[in-house]
């Protein structure tokens, strides 16, 4: 059975407004993000949403890749159609449990998930660049015969509330890696376990270091037919969006990024 790992957040590409620009204020001085702080694995990044976080990937100083499904949220407003609504959420910056920094989020861009509901990948645009040390992940494409590793933020114990109304979310980067099970035009099937959190993390190639996909979720049966199937990780994959990832890396005024192919 397939589960998505997480289904919040919200996104927007209206103009922004005096509340969103409080809004980011108040984001961007939560944690300095100064020099000096970043480390190997800072790539990869939470994404916070609200009430818990998904993961992302950082391709460049400020645009971020992350699961769809965690950044675009439908709210009726009185007299419209469904809208997109800014400034509900950050990008924090390394750092276990703790952030060392955090970046308002000012725009989303979502694939198109076309007739088929995959391609669940977005690009976020940050408000700011991060840290010249904080690393960047290169983009590439998937093949049958790589093996992978999957990055993210996410635990099984995420999300928990105590009975005293205390709520707990673990915040520990982690990968995992394996072979690929199956590849599709739209995504990467990966032998590596996801858990709840993890959506919106990084698939990268063992080899070349690319970042080939987003993850999108897990699938969690122990068995299948009374044999044992392990978990798995399914991707997005980054060369059927790259439309998206050029189009937020433009509202930047960075060149478009070519995406390597095999």
């Amino acid at each position: 059975m397939l589960a998505a790992l997480l289904l919040s957040g919200c996104a927007s590409a209206h103009a922004r407004t005096a509340a969103d620009h409080d809004r980011i204020l108040e984001e961007t001085t939560l944690g300095e993000a100064t020099e000096g702080k970043a480390t190997r694995g800072d790539a990869v990044v939470r994404v916070f949403v609200g009430q818990g976080t998904c993961s992302g990937a950082l391709v460049s100083r400020r645009v971020v890749l992350t699961a769809r499904h965690c950044v675009v949220q439908n709210k009726k407003v009185e007299g419209g159609g469904p809208v997109r609504v800014a400034g509900a959420f950050h990008v924090e910056l390394g750092g276990d449990y703790l952030p060392w920094g955090r970046v308002a989020v000012t725009r989303v861009i979502a694939c198109d998930p076309g007739v088929g509901e995959e391609r669940d990948l977005a690009a976020l645009v940050l408000e700011r660049s991060v840290p010249s040390d904080v690393p960047l992940l290169a983009v590439g494409a998937p093949h049958d015969g790589g093996r992978y590793r999957v990055v993210g933020f996410g635990s099984k114990i995420w999300p928990k509330t105590t009975e005293g109304g205390l709520y707990f979310e673990a915040k520990r980067r982690h990968g995992r890696s394996g072979a690929v099970k199956s590849l599709t035009d739209d995504v990467v099937t990966v032998h590596a376990g996801a858990e709840p959190g993890d959506s919106g993390g990084a698939i990268v190639d063992a080899d070349t270091r690319e970042l080939v996909a987003i993850l999108s979720r897990g699938d969690f049966a122990g068995t299948v037919g009374g044999l044992p199937y392990g978990h798995l990780a399914i991707g997005a994959r980054i060369d059927r969006c790259t439309e998206v990832l050029n189009e937020a890396l433009a509202s930047t005024g960075e060149r478009p990024m070519a995406v390597s192919t095999r």
